[in-house]
């Protein structure tokens, strides 16, 4: 089932579109294959006695009162909002710059 086509996860998809796995195991091996590949999409919310801190894509903000700080840039709003937009912003910097995980902005 983990059949690739070029470096690609086919056998996945395949599986997934015939009914042959359920959703829940489609993304169980999909995320697998990511995270071997050095695709992380987790976010993960920590804190400690500085402050709380977002960490997507082995890139991390802080999160102060109502707002993410990250490079500089504020993002504003509901925790869910300051989230998503967060997450656009880094996928946004990996697809434009090429930059990789493991570096605390």
């Amino acid at each position: 089932m983990t059949e690739k086509t070029g470096d690609f996860p086919m056998g996945i998809f395949g599986a997934y579109s015939k009914g042959d796995c359920t959703r829940a195991e489609f993304i169980t091996q999909f995320s697998g294959w990511q995270k071997v590949h050095g695709m992380s999409y987790d976010c993960k919310i920590t804190a400690n006695a500085l402050g709380m801190y977002i960490t997507y894509r082995g890139v991390t903000a802080l999160i102060k009162k109502d707002c993410i700080d990250w490079c500089g840039l504020l993002v504003r709003g509901a925790v869910s909002d300051m989230v998503w937009t967060f997450r656009r912003l880094v996928d946004l910097a990996f697809n434009r710059t090429g930059i990789r995980g493991d570096k605390r902005w």
